[in-house]
């Protein structure tokens, strides 16, 4: 399963602080949420060869600095999953008062 492996990369980061969809309230910061925003099927004429993954990987911490920072960790640790179509991004989020910077990739 491939959110297995991604998990796995991501385990040394944020002391293993790491969770699918939301973290649990009151989780120590910094941490990481990932999911999958999508999965495509790879069709030929014959029938589908294979899948696409678009994930996403949020990095939530008390300035925005921190939060990047671990992002590009977070990518060096992806590299050998061979992400692409990368993306960047950064917001507030301001329910939990927190700086967040996104990871999307491909697989």
């Amino acid at each position: 399963m491939i959110e297995t492996e991604i998990e796995l990369a991501l385990i040394t980061l944020c002391d293993g602080r790491i969770s699918p969809l939301i973290a649990k309230p009151g989780t120590e910061t910094p941490y990481i949420c990932y999911r999958k925003k999508s999965e495509s099927s790879i069709d030929v004429f014959d029938g589908p060869v294979g899948s696409s993954y678009c994930f996403q990987v949020h990095v939530f911490a008390d300035d925005m600095k921190q939060a990047e920072a671990i992002k590009n960790q977070a990518f060096e640790n992806l590299k050998s999953l061979r992400p692409y179509n990368i993306k960047g991004m950064q917001r507030y989020d301001k329910d939990n008062a927190l700086f967040c910077a996104t990871l999307e990739f491909s697989l």
